[in-house]
Parts: structure tokens; C-alpha cells; sequence
């Protein structure tokens, strides 16, 4: 990943001391999706 000139800060949100395994990333993928659905719909509350 690049980033341009102008960036100061880079933030995140989860660190990991190991690549994970495809399902592993799968699995971490998933979650994440099922929190901005979730997110989502509670915005519309």
C-alpha cells in the first residue's frame, strides 16, 4: 500500500504478529462485513 505525500497519520485498528491462513483472512473478512451491516442498520434506527 502507498500512500501519498500529504499523510501525517496512519492508524489501525488491529495488529497481526503472523500472516494468517486463507481461512483464517476468510473468517476475519466475514466478521468484518457482518459489523458494517449491523452498523448500518443501526443508523437507520
Amino acid at each position: 500500500m502507498t500512500l501519498g505525500d500529504d499523510v501525517k497519520n496512519v492508524y489501525t485498528s488491529k495488529y497481526l504478529t503472523y500472516l494468517p491462513t486463507k481461512e483464517e483472512l476468510i473468517k476475519i473478512i466475514k466478521d468484518e462485513k457482518e459489523l458494517i451491516e449491523l452498523a448500518k442498520e443501526n443508523e437507520k434506527e
